[in-house]
């Protein structure tokens, strides 16, 4: 596993699939002191642990296969509800499996 920072205003932190931990400079003003730094880091270090990047990425290749699943079952049927039922299953892909999980 390995640590690294870069510099910038941005003040985001990410855990990367590969096991990197990454941290901007521009979160160390909302971080205040060493120990806010060291919870931002532990958080980090724990999803590159757990592998959370990994599922993450499992998530959004099986909501995309539903999807196209989805769309080759309905391709059949030439109606003008198939965009809406394509429409509801982006939707609620989008709000029930991965914006939960989502930091943003």
């Amino acid at each position: 596993m390995g640590i690294q920072s870069y510099g910038g205003q941005t003040g985001k932190r990410l855990a990367h699939a590969r096991r990197q931990v990454v941290v901007y400079s521009g979160i160390l003003p909302v971080t205040r002191d060493e120990n806010g730094l060291a919870v931002v880091l532990g958080l980090e270090i724990a999803h590159a642990v757990t592998n959370h990047g990994g599922e993450r990425m499992s998530q959004a290749l099986l909501v995309e296969m539903g999807g196209l699943t989805l769309d080759a079952a309905l391709s059949q049927n030439e109606t003008k509800t198939n965009g809406l039922f394509l429409a509801a299953y982006g939707l609620g892909a989008q709000v029930g499996i991965l914006l939960p999980y989502s930091s943003v």
